[in-house]
């Protein structure tokens, strides 16, 4: 369905031949094959011409004739005309003269507005022409004041005014097309999501992302994409798309374009776009009002898959800081490149790591197994023995003499919290060891990769097929009107106004 179309031109005021032409045109209008008539004349014609206060029927087309020759002499008559396609008229009743009557009442002030008329002094005279697929008002329009006005309007400023016009009117014949389409883009980054939930197709097996059609080398790239945003991640203000520094966010948008070369997303990428370009439509945009309106819909989209990468990313810096024990200044430090080295040399970290399952398992759980408990605790102990591990601790304490926590624990109890600590790190730096030689970290970033990708396709599958369901919602609804009702619909309008089809 196509929006609304609108054209204009005019008659310069110093050609001789103008008023007569101007005249012909009025008459052209109010009379050609198709014009719907006023009721009890020959001829369709409505409008405000001088004198009168408001819009009503002309049932006089001498008159009009005579004012616009006359109003011709001294002043430009622009004629505009505005159409619908035979889809969007159907739809909206526009293939009747009340329904076109009432809305260019309602907003041709928009057009006095736009050309810079005042509203007391802007005159015009309108015609509905029926044409099967092509239901159209003409349009006769002038200053009636004293002003000088500058008769040629240029190509940018016409373009403004035609997109201004064009999207009041399209907004009023499309309104209800127009909300249902902007609410679901809302719903993209709203509640609105929640409340057409009903109404809503949810992705079906069908619809949903496969991520068998996705390569090992696409996801091992975006893993290692994916890590190492994780650690670039700022560390100052705020983690929401909106307040990214610029450097970072360039990086979200590299690695959503990488996203969004999986066929799924791409489909659904091309159906929220589609979906853009319809509203533009609707409204009558211009070619580069709807590019602009594209790029507004490319960032939204961008921003919320931003936002909800933001949440992966931060959950996945958790789950890593979680792993890693606390640290004591620098023993813990100095003990976490000391020991993995030396784990080379004990014969039980190669054990440990034969236990370790071959899927990412918490440590918690590698715990409740006594035989990979008992190795772990006792290849902790046997660090701890280790003349070059234990002269870091007892450095650190003799290091620590002056520190108020010694002074104030006392020196046996001082060093007994520091061998805990130690036997703590050096569990820790065993655990993170066996993780990482396991592939643990790997499979990590994986599987919160997966997890991402299924979240933002899950969103963009709520965006589209909410769209989807509002499209057949809105043919349902028009197919619902019955042909009695139609019937019924003419009867009335026929009994009100007696308008009949111009021979």
């Amino acid at each position: 369905m196509k929006g609304v179309v609108f054209k204009q031109r005019y008659k310069s005021v110093n050609i001789k031949s103008t008023p007569t032409l101007n005249r012909k045109h009025l008459n052209y209008i109010a009379t050609r094959k198709g014009a719907i008539h006023n009721p009890g004349c020959a001829f369709g014609l409505w409008g405000r011409l001088p004198g009168m206060a408001a819009s009503e029927n002309i049932n006089s087309l001498a008159t009009a004739k005579k004012v616009v020759t006359a109003a011709s002499r001294t002043h430009t008559l622009y004629r505009a005309i505005l159409s619908v396609d035979g889809e969007a008229a159907k739809q909206h009743g526009l293939y009747e003269r009340g329904a076109w009557q009432a809305l260019v009442d309602k907003k041709v002030g928009v057009l006095a507005e736009q050309m810079g008329i005042e509203r007391k002094d802007f005159c015009w005279a309108a015609s509905m022409h029926y044409v099967k697929g092509h239901p159209h008002v003409h349009i006769m329009y002038w200053d009636d004041s004293g002003k000088v006005r500058q008769e040629f309007v240029p190509n940018e400023r016409f373009e403004l005014i035609a997109e201004r016009v064009r999207a009041a009117f399209g907004y009023e014949i499309f309104r209800e097309d127009i909300q249902q389409l902007q609410q679901e883009k809302r719903g993209i980054v709203s509640q609105t999501r929640l409340e057409l939930q009903g109404l809503c197709r949810e992705a079906n097996l069908a619809e949903a992302l496969n991520l068998n059609n996705v390569s090992f080398a696409r996801l091992d790239a975006l893993q290692k994409s994916f890590v190492a945003l994780a650690a670039d991640l700022p560390k100052n203000g705020s983690l929401k798309y909106a307040y990214l520094p610029q450097w970072y966010r360039e990086k979200l948008h590299a690695f959503t374009d990488e996203i969004m070369k999986i066929t799924d997303f791409q489909r659904d990428a091309a159906k929220y776009l589609k979906l853009t370009d319809e509203i533009s439509q609707l409204y009558g945009n211009g070619a580069e009002k709807q590019q602009y309106n594209r790029e507004k819909a490319q960032e939204e989209l961008y921003k919320g898959m931003g936002n909800t990468l933001l949440d992966a990313l931060k959950g996945y810096k958790r789950e890593l800081e979680l792993s890693a024990p606390s640290e004591r200044g620098d023993l813990a430090a100095m003990v976490r490149n000391l020991v993995p080295p030396l784990l080379g040399g004990q014969p039980a970290y190669p054990e440990l790591l034969r236990l370790m399952p071959k899927e990412r398992t918490p440590m918690r759980e590698l715990l409740a197994d006594e035989p990979f408990k008992a190795k772990l605790f006792g290849l902790t102990r046997e660090l701890c023995s280790d003349l070059r591990v234990r002269a870091l601790a007892d450095g650190y304490v003799k290091a620590s003499a002056e520190s108020p926590e010694l002074k104030e624990l006392g020196r046996k109890e001082f060093e007994r919290s520091v061998y805990k600590e130690l036997y703590r790190v050096v569990q820790g730096v065993v655990s993170e060891k066996l993780q990482e030689d396991s592939g643990y970290n790997a499979q990590m970033a994986q599987d919160t990769v997966l997890s991402l990708l299924l979240n933002l396709f899950r969103l963009s599958s709520q965006r589209t097929g909410q769209a989807q369901s509002q499209r057949d919602l809105l043919r349902m609804r028009t197919r619902e009107l019955s042909e009695t009702a139609k019937r019924d619909r003419h009867k009335q309008q026929e009994q009100a106004g007696d308008w009949s089809q111009g021979q």
